[in-house]
């Protein structure tokens, strides 16, 4: 039962148990040109723009108050030079009480499609995969469900982008909007002490629509290593309590 996990992507997030025989694997999809930050100095780019602040900031109190997310994920991860581990999901999210659920719906690891995902904030997530009538408990770090890179599920999803945000020290540098998969977004480049341990500096896309963190790519140097893309998501709307049953 591989690594399941980038797919929330929150992230971000991605792999459950197995069934039947293999299937040929989901070619990854671009989420866009690699976006290289702009040249500096200049003033709309300089870490203490106001303006850049003041959007940011908006991001992340809108983000706090937000009560459900419905929306899919698309990611791409990488470990290793020539492998990219592609996945696809849709995500439900409730903060009160708290409740995360992930639907594969493509991965490049054939067993994991058709999984289900539930994360009720703490340290286990309980997983069911396809036309198994039966899910196990494995906790958030173990080897077998978390990223290709050793995430777990808390590290990849939205809320992890306002984390590294709103840390303290964090650097960040406005890079104007641009329109990846349909969506509008204002992208900053960010340094942040809270970044995982290995990424040097993130990109992160902010919704023009619903004004929350919705992009996010992490680089590694000057290798994009994690990306990924919520699209379509929902803020607010009433979630059936059974939405969060397997």
């Amino acid at each position: 039962m591989p690594r399941l996990l980038t797919l929330l992507a929150a992230a971000l997030l991605l792999s459950a148990c197995g069934h039947g025989s293999p299937a040929a694997p989901t070619q990854p999809i671009a989420l866009g040109p690699r976006l290289a930050p702009p040249p500096l100095p200049t003033a709309a780019v300089a870490p203490t723009d106001p303006a850049v602040q003041q959007r940011v900031q908006a991001a992340i109190d809108r983000l706090d108050k937000v009560s459900t997310l419905v929306g899919k994920v698309v990611f791409d991860e990488s470990k290793d030079p020539g492998h990219v581990d592609h996945g696809e999901a849709k995500f439900t999210f409730r903060h009160k009480p708290f409740a995360a659920r992930v639907d594969v719906q493509q991965s490049t690891r054939w067993f994991a499609s058709g999984a289900a995902i539930l994360w009720n904030g703490g340290a286990t997530l309980r997983i069911k995969a396809a036309h198994v009538p039966i899910s196990v408990e494995f906790g958030y770090d173990n080897a077998q469900v978390v990223s290709v890179r050793g995430y777990r599920i808390d590290q990849t999803d939205i809320f992890s982008m306002g984390k590294v945000l709103r840390a303290p020290g964090a650097v960040i540098k406005g890079m104007g909007t641009r329109r990846i998969h349909n969506e509008d977004l204002y992208l900053v480049d960010v340094t942040s002490p809270a970044s995982l341990p290995g990424i040097t500096h993130e990109i992160i896309g902010l919704s023009a629509k619903i004004l929350i963190p919705t992009y996010r790519e992490m680089y590694a140097g000057s290798a994009v290593v994690h990306k990924g893309q919520g699209l379509g998501v929902t803020l607010d709307s009433s979630i059936p309590a059974s939405d969060f049953e397997l």
